[in-house]
Formats: structure tokens, C-alpha cells, sequence
């Protein structure tokens, strides 16, 4: 793949999207993806930015080819997905935990919920 377009077909096909869906999604016409695919078309910045945010792309391979595929979340983008994966979900009993856990002040208690919660992960 030594070219942009064939990035974006890689994306495109890798996620089993047609043209039209993966153009909807960035907010672009088929015609304007099957343009960017043949090489008609000269890819945007904002494309690229559209292309990268809502498909966790590291631009600098989406770009130059160079690096991971995906991009790498810092702990702090990965916390801000999460919480807004589980906002999304509407379960009310995790919900009540959340905020109860929210709620706890004193710092042993912390620790042993975090005890607790390392122990049920495994």
C-alpha cells in the first residue's frame, strides 16, 4: 500500500463497508470515496481527520504509511471512550455502582474495592 488511496480502501474494506457506508459515516458522498479510492480525487485534511477520529486511525500511516494502522489511545482518551461506551449502554445497575463508588470518600475503602475489582477481573 504505497499509496493514500489504497489506505483508505484498505479501511474501508477492512471494517466490510461499501462505499456508500463508509462515506456516510464521514459525512461524504460515495462518488467522493470511489474518488479518493481511484486516485480521481485528492483526499481533504478534513477527510483525513473525519477518516482517522471515527475509525481510531493513526495519521501518520493514513498519510505517509508509516506506524501502526490504529491509532494508540492515551489512558486518558481510553477513560473518556469507555465512560461514554457505558453512558451509551443505559444498564441502571451498573449505573447505581458507578455512582456509588463515586460517592466514597475515604481512601481505605477505595483500596479495597479496587482489591475486590482486580479479583473479579481475573
Amino acid at each position: 500500500m504505497n499509496e493514500i488511496k489504497d489506505r483508505v480502501k484498505f479501511i474501508r474494506t477492512s471494517k466490510k463497508l461499501s462505499q456508500e457506508e463508509f462515506g456516510k459515516i464521514i459525512n461524504l458522498s460515495r462518488s467522493a470515496i470511489a474518488g479518493y479510492e481511484t486516485g480521481v480525487r485528492e483526499i481533504t485534511d478534513r477527510s483525513i481527520n473525519d477518516i482517522c477520529r471515527e475509525f481510531k486511525i493513526n495519521e501518520n500511516w493514513l498519510r505517509n504509511g508509516e506506524g501502526e494502522m490504529e491509532a494508540k489511545m492515551t489512558s486518558d482518551e481510553e477513560f473518556a471512550f469507555l465512560v461514554g461506551a457505558f453512558a451509551a449502554e443505559g444498564n441502571d445497575f451498573k449505573k447505581r455502582i458507578i455512582k456509588a463508588m463515586l460517592e466514597i470518600e475515604n481512601k481505605d475503602d477505595w483500596e479495597l474495592i479496587a482489591s475486590v475489582v482486580e479479583r473479579l477481573a481475573k
